[in-house]
């Protein structure tokens, strides 16, 4: 399948339509003393748009990747990722602690996509700045249209436009499993039809806990969740009580560092989350994100001809 936007891009038009959260700052304080859980989500993929940084034949390359070669690319560049990190993050640092990297899919609108979820710890405002901070830096590298940092508790006020949304997690708990990879896809061709369109219908499918997971909007989100409710209750009548899906909603508060491509072409928007002595370090970490992009490539030549 032709990969024609990031994630991270797709989502934002379903976070529009939500109300911007501003947080409790006593509450937060007292919920981030004892570490909140937190997480960046971004795909390797540089945006169609962002022509002048990453080089017109280079996107027509990576658009027209298949889905399974989008997880071989995503995790051809999760050493880079982790050198993002190093340079920003300490590993005994008291702020912030950034746990791993994992593949993830996640899809919107009928499309489905390989990316790459960071899980942190997070442990005070200075820990969110750096959050947002090592968010805008991948960004930046990988051209991304957006990055996506969602948390799980009440954020620090660092910044205004957090998102406060409904998160439906959806796992499996009866006799017979059927959330595998090759079931996802089907969940969400599902959820698309119960909606009668792909507009706005998207999620992530976390692949080590095997956890189905959607955003909603306020506007929206008793609809997605009885909708979900239906699919799992008909899931179980058709397996004659064999799968049986849990189902679990709870807030989630997201921030997206962005860029427009097209307006900013050299990535100038997310430069406003980072230090200017990064900047260089960062251009040099996306010209290894671009020769990365011309070896993966010729690789890919290479075993077609084989």
């Amino acid at each position: 399948m032709p990969l024609k936007k990031a994630i991270h891009l797709m989502l934002v038009t379903l976070l529009m339509s939500s109300l911007l959260f501003t947080a409790n700052a006593s509450s937060a304080e007292s919920q981030t003393s004892q570490g909140m859980a937190c997480e960046i989500l971004y795909a390797a993929h540089p945006h169609y748009k962002a022509v002048q940084a990453v080089g017109e034949n280079r996107l027509k390359q990576t658009t027209s990747l298949s889905f399974q070669e989008t997880a071989a690319f995503s995790q051809a560049f999760m050493p880079l990722t982790q050198d993002i990190i190093n340079s920003l993050v300490a590993a005994n640092g008291s702020d912030i602690k950034v746990f791993e990297q994992a593949l993830v899919i996640g899809g919107y609108e009928g499309e489905s996509v390989t990316s790459v979820a960071i899980k942190t710890q997070v442990f005070n405002a200075a820990g969110h700045e750096k959050l947002l901070k090592l968010a805008a830096h991948i960004g930046y590298v990988y051209a991304q249209d957006s990055t996506l940092v969602m948390c799980e508790g009440n954020v620090y006020d660092v910044d205004k436009n957090w998102l406060a949304l409904k998160s439906i997690n959806i796992k499996d708990r009866g006799k017979s499993v059927f959330f595998e990879e090759k079931n996802v896809p089907i969940f969400f061709g599902m959820m698309i039809g119960a909606f009668n369109s792909p507009e706005n219908v998207g999620f992530t499918f976390y692949k080590d806990a095997k956890v189905f997971s959607t955003l909603a909007g306020s506007a929206n989100a008793s609809k997605e969740l009885a909708v979900v409710k239906k699919l799992a209750s008909w899931l179980n009548e058709l397996s004659n009580g064999d799968i049986e899906l849990a189902i679990v909603t709870k807030d989630s508060w997201v921030f997206f560092p962005h860029n427009d491509w097209q307006a900013a072409p050299l990535g100038q928007s997310y430069k406003s989350y980072m230090a200017q002595e990064s900047i260089a370090g960062l251009d040099l970490k996306r010209q290894r994100f671009l020769k990365g992009i011309d070896q993966f490539m010729q690789q890919k030549a290479s075993r077609k001809y084989e």
